[in-house]
């Protein structure tokens, strides 16, 4: 088992190494036979076969799934063609006679040990390739079983809003494949079941969460993608329209709470604009305050001197002026001095 890992390759091989790192570097087939002319006959058939593998790579990119099984059965073909060689001749070896070997129980351990190795190396082997080739894989697809492990992992170690995130890319996911199996038309009822299981999730996590603004725009944009990319369906299989429509409700439902969650924060900006003018008001009714001015009056203080009083009072005793009484004292004193002077 050990010699058979380890052999060196042959010189067939070594030889075909040779040309087709030539027919690589751009040069001619021909050419190339030309200098190998002992091993042109069946090296012709084998750089054929290497120049149409590349012109079909060149045509279209394989798959790293592609790539993984033809690296696969290259190397079988090739170790099942060096078993087919001609064995080496050796020269007879004299036999001698001796007891019976007692290590075949040995032999038969370490060949199996030897098959439990490769067994779990090819296990592992087509894991990775599994998980490396599984993000762009649809239902259907080999590797779709390692997607789908890889998102309940993912959501079961999120938290919080990490775990909303992740919820919404994977309903995301879901149209996405559902879109591109649409395209190549092999969408199913179970298609159209996935689909409908993440809305539903979607829709659940938009009615009793608080998502915010970015997560209610990316809500509502993967309800209208599902909404058109199932109508497209509807009339490509008719068949499947009750489904389809069932789920075309249900990311109507997430588009209408998604927008109607985003309504109440436009309206909570006006009721604080109309406050400050009822502050403002009570500040300019202070100024009819100004009509006190009128205290200067107090001029009629300015008493008449003592001297006069008594005229007054002599006057308003007599009573015979017929004088108001409540005239000044200087027009009473004009008037008793022109009484004097009449005859």
């Amino acid at each position: 088992m050990i010699g058979r890992i380890f052999r060196r390759t042959s010189r067939e091989d070594e030889v075909f190494a040779e040309a087709q790192a030539l027919i690589d570097d751009g040069l001619e087939l021909a050419f190339v036979l030309d200098l190998y002319p002992e091993d042109a006959a069946w090296l012709t058939a084998l750089l054929d076969t290497g120049i149409v593998i590349g012109e079909s790579f060149a045509a279209e990119e394989p798959s790293y799934y592609f790539e993984a099984s033809l690296k696969t059965r290259f190397v079988e073909a090739g170790m099942e063609r060096a078993a087919r060689a001609a064995a080496p001749v050796h020269e007879p070896v004299a036999v001698v006679p001796s007891a019976p070997a007692a290590g075949g129980f040995f032999r038969l351990q370490g060949a199996v040990a030897g098959t439990a190795v490769a067994v779990v190396l090819g296990g592992m082997s087509l894991l990775t390739l599994g998980v490396v080739t599984a993000g762009d894989s649809v239902p259907g697809d080999w590797n779709y079983a390692f997607k789908l492990a890889g998102e309940r992992i993912e959501y079961s170690l999120s938290t919080g809003d990490a775990r909303t995130d992740v919820q919404i890319r994977h309903t995301m996911e879901r149209v996405q494949e559902f879109q591109r199996l649409n395209q190549k038309g092999k969408v199913s009822e179970k298609n159209v079941e996935d689909v409908r299981k993440g809305l539903d999730s979607l829709s659940e996590l938009v009615e009793e969460e608080e998502l915010d603004p970015l997560q209610r725009e990316t809500a509502k944009a993967i309800a209208e993608s599902a909404s058109q990319v199932l109508t497209t369906t509807r009339e490509t299989q008719p068949e499947l329209a009750p489904r389809i429509d069932d789920t075309i409700a249900v990311a109507a439902g997430i588009g209408s709470a998604a927008t109607g969650i985003a309504a109440p924060t436009a309206t909570a900006t006006p009721t604080a604009a109309t406050t400050p003018p009822n502050t403002a008001t009570p500040g300019t009714t202070p100024k009819p305050t100004g009509t006190a001015e009128p205290s200067e009056t107090p001029e009629p203080a300015t008493t008449p001197d003592p001297a006069s009083t008594p005229e007054v009072s002599e006057t308003a005793e007599t009573g015979e002026t017929g004088e108001d009484p409540g005239a000044s004292p200087s027009a009473q004193a004009t008037g008793s001095a022109a009484d004097e002077e009449l005859p």
